[in-house]
């Protein structure tokens, strides 16, 4: 989440996904690590567009310590991220980055209302989902579908663009969403 003067139209020019865990790995370790350096360029692209001001949260306190570590953050908290509200006052962002984080297992679609309340009118939304979820008899893709349709219809969100990434972990594909928060 980040919050000051900067570009949001060069933001939704994401960088390309190069480094994706290899197949058979896990979140523990070095696997962790390689996924904290993943995350550096996207911090480092967030900051060639003029975000500095970034906050990190995570549900994990082992990835909140190792993103403490890497010096990319002004702040790295740890919070539930869905039907729970985020610990911030509404409107305290310019944008949110949600990199494989909406998943079954993980954040649910709920979690979106809340980035449309914490996000500034006019700032944006981005975030990845993987197409195994969004596909029609899977419940998580209906809820998704729910959410972002009722955002969409009340005029809360626009859609910006939505790109289709090749094998973007452990082969399955996934979208990448930009949504602008509307006022």
């Amino acid at each position: 989440m980040a919050d000051e003067q900067h570009n949001t139209e060069e933001l939704m020019e994401f960088p390309a996904f190069e480094k994706r865990l290899k197949e058979g790995e896990s979140f523990e370790g070095d696997a962790m690590e390689k996924w904290y350096d993943y995350w550096n360029q996207i911090y480092d692209k967030m900051k060639s567009v003029g975000f500095t001001n970034i906050t990190g949260v995570d549900f994990s306190q082992t990835s909140v310590d190792i993103a403490s570590k890497k010096g990319c953050y002004k702040e790295v908290i740890r919070a539930e991220c869905g039907e729970k509200s985020l610990p911030f006052e509404d409107n305290s962002f310019d944008s949110v980055v949600a990199i494989s984080c909406l998943a079954h297992c993980h954040v649910q679609p709920v979690a979106i209302r809340d980035w449309v309340r914490v996000v500034k009118p006019g700032g944006v939304i981005v975030f990845t989902v993987v197409l195994f979820f969004l596909r029609d008899e899977h419940e998580y893709g209906k809820r998704f579908d729910a959410q972002i349709e009722d955002l969409v219809k009340s005029g809360q969100l626009r859609q910006e663009s939505k790109d289709h990434i090749s094998e973007w972990w452990k082969g399955t594909d996934a979208y990448l969403f930009v949504f602008r928060v509307q006022g």
